[in-house]
């Protein structure tokens, strides 16, 4: 891999480099604190620390591949660096009378241990993950620590958007948990699709027809577009007079159908199937949020799940057409989607607006209790030897994945960190 301006912050962080008999000026050089890391706008470290021959300085550090690039980014013209006593670069490409309008220079090139630089360019792209061939040579119980943090970022990741619906919703939180277990029911497939019919069908409204199963499927089906065509099959013809007359109740406005995913989809997720699903577990679990606050074991999750779609649904996926003989409950794909998706990160986000703390805990063990999920990627990282043994491991080699391996976030990783220096 290429030196680049995150090697080199990584290395002054982390002090991986000898300034034995570097001088300034003739004067000898003392580094008494390498600053803190700014993740903002200006210099790359602020309030570090140097003695230059008797004299103590402090300030801000600017990094940079080559000294000239101070002047590509122009920061001699920037206020924001006038407080700057140090640059420190990898390699000093201007000669000396070129460097008097700058702030002292380090040049760390050299002063950095070769087989450091070495195990940074052993990170290659040619491999499923950069650091692919030496994973494994990782003390297991460091990558599971480091597994639990990733875990826990992407749980805060979905709080943000349940942050932002319940911004959008004025903090009603039915709404809010409602929205996301919809997306949720529909998968990979057509999370978008859920998604967009809970925004069209508001929970508020919904609530009003808990007590009549035909009634909200005529709603949701309706709603979703699948009541448009003209057909002669009773129970079709049953849900759409039924939504007429919904339809000019609440003045509806019904999704093209076109937005569904049908072709490719299993049978068992296929759309007028999961929204049979939703409908059945909706009815049977409201109030949600109480329903889903007040669990505290992974029987009671598994009872939230264990639901009986109608008659109609248990011989049809599809209006008009009998279909072969599967289950149609709620299967463990859909159920972990759910639970991993919605129910988990509305705990958290339960615990931070209502200061429950023991909320995290419960959704946390709820991950570790469960079953790893198997995909392409949890499957890739069982080719090179992680296999992840519970849900929460699992989540958090998606996000290792998608999130670091593949933007080769090495540095600002917990493996790479460790790979670069032991």
């Amino acid at each position: 891999m290429k030196i680049n301006e995150e090697f080199i912050s990584f290395i002054w962080q982390h002090k991986l480099f000898d300034l034995e008999g570097f001088e300034i000026s003739n004067q000898q050089v003392q580094l008494l604190g390498q600053g803190t890391l700014n993740n903002y706008s200006g210099p790359d470290f602020f309030n570090a620390k140097v003695k230059i021959g008797e004299t103590i300085w402090a300030g801000n550090v600017e990094l940079h591949v080559k000294t000239s690039d101070w002047f590509k980014h122009k920061h001699q013209v920037d206020p924001a660096y006038n407080n700057v006593i140090l640059h420190v670069v990898f390699e000093n490409d201007l000669t000396q009378n070129k460097q008097l309008d700058l702030p002292p220079v380090i040049e760390l090139k050299g002063r950095i241990k070769k087989s450091i630089i070495d195990r940074y360019n052993s990170l290659s792209s040619k491999t499923w993950i950069p650091c692919g061939n030496s994973i494994t040579s990782i003390d297991r119980a460091i990558v599971d620590f480091w597994l639990e943090r990733l875990a826990i970022e992407r749980i805060a990741r979905k709080v943000e958007a349940l942050n932002l619906n319940a911004i959008k919703n004025t903090n009603d939180l039915e709404e809010v948990l409602y929205t996301s277990i919809c997306t949720s029911f529909g998968l990979k497939a057509n999370a978008l699709p859920f998604s967009i019919l809970a925004e069209h069908l508001p929970f508020k409204m919904v609530s009003k027809y808990l007590d009549s199963q035909v009634k909200l499927e005529a709603l949701f089906m309706g709603q979703a577009g699948f009541l448009r065509r003209e057909l002669d099959v009773p129970y079709f013809n049953l849900l759409k007079r039924e939504y007429e007359v919904l339809r000019t109740k609440h003045k509806l406005d019904s999704l093209s159908v076109d937005i569904w995913k049908v072709g490719g989809v299993r049978p068992s997720n296929q759309p007028l199937l999961k929204i049979a699903q939703l409908v059945q577990f909706l009815k049977t679990n409201f109030p949600l949020v109480n329903s889903m606050s007040g669990l505290s074991n992974i029987n009671q999750i598994n009872n939230l799940f264990n639901i009986e779609v109608s008659d109609y649904w248990k011989r049809h996926t599809y209006f008009g057409k009998l279909s072969k003989n599967f289950s149609r409950k709620i299967g463990r794909n859909s159920t972990n989607a759910v639970v991993i998706n919605s129910i988990i990160p509305f705990l958290f986000y339960l615990s931070d607006s209502k200061n429950l703390p023991q909320l995290k805990d419960i959704g946390l063990s709820f991950l570790n209790e469960m079953k790893p999920e198997i995909n392409s990627i949890t499957e890739g990282w069982k080719n090179i030897g992680l296999i992840p043994n519970s849900a929460l491991q699992s989540q958090a080699l998606l996000e290792l994945k998608n999130n670091y391996c593949e933007n080769f976030n090495c540095l600002s990783c917990s493996v790479g960190h460790k790979l670069i220096r032991m």
